[in-house]
């Protein structure tokens, strides 16, 4: 019988583990572009897709731009929207939600 090995998901992949460890999360963006479609494929709207810290962002629905902003932006942070958007990227401009989800913001909680 195998051994479970406790782990914390969002310590170990967190800003601050990542610069502790010096090992950078590496996301292959081929994969992260086929769950991206897999997520969004009931949809008619388009993804955003921001990077930071150069603020650069993309709003896409063409399944080869997804892997290429990935791919140019592979050293940043990447952060993509739950709901596509129709022209613009605040509240306002959300049209579809595809998925359920939870944001924690440890700006405004504990993290303990």
């Amino acid at each position: 019988m195998s051994e479970f090995k406790e782990t914390n998901y969002f310590q170990e992949h967190s800003e601050a583990a990542r610069h502790v460890s010096g090992v950078p999360l590496v996301i292959d963006p081929a994969h992260a572009a086929n769950f991206l479609n897999r997520i969004f494929a009931s949809t008619k709207h388009v993804l955003e897709l921001r990077a930071l810290p150069s603020r650069e962002r993309v709003f896409a629905r063409q399944t080869d731009m997804i892997p290429r902003f990935l791919e140019r932006h592979k050293a940043e942070n990447i952060y993509i929207g739950v709901a596509t958007r129709e022209g613009g990227g605040d509240k306002a401009h959300c049209r579809e939600i595809p998925a359920l989800w939870a944001d924690i913001d440890f700006k405004v909680t504990p993290e303990e």
